[in-house]
């Protein structure tokens, strides 16, 4: 199964301020998440999508490109146990998705 993935993000203004950077970074330490690329844009982590997506504060995301696996057991990383779980895990970062963006 999928555990490895990158997404950006770019923090909202009112979150970026020392104190919320400083408890952010320790979390994506804490999980293994680390910063593949870094502009001021944005960034690129890679690590476990479902964790780094729990860490975002609600509606604090503009865009979000997701290159899921599909499920067709081309490669190593993209097969799972079954369609069920496969069904499961989609339903699981969507859910977060849809949490962490914005509105607009």
């Amino acid at each position: 199964m999928l555990n490895e993935t990158a997404a950006q993000l770019k923090l909202p203004l009112e979150q970026n301020n020392d104190s919320f950077e400083i408890e952010f970074d320790k979390k994506l330490a804490e999980n293994q998440i680390q910063i593949s690329y870094q502009h001021q844009n944005g960034s690129l982590y890679q690590g476990n999508s479902l964790v780094w997506l729990t860490l975002l504060p609600e509606n604090s995301v503009d865009l979000m490109f997701a290159d899921p696996p599909y499920n067709i057991n081309k490669t190593d990383w993209d097969s799972f146990e079954s369609q069920e779980i496969y069904i499961q895990w989609s339903l699981r970062w969507i859910e977060q998705a849809a949490r962490v963006l914005k509105s607009n």
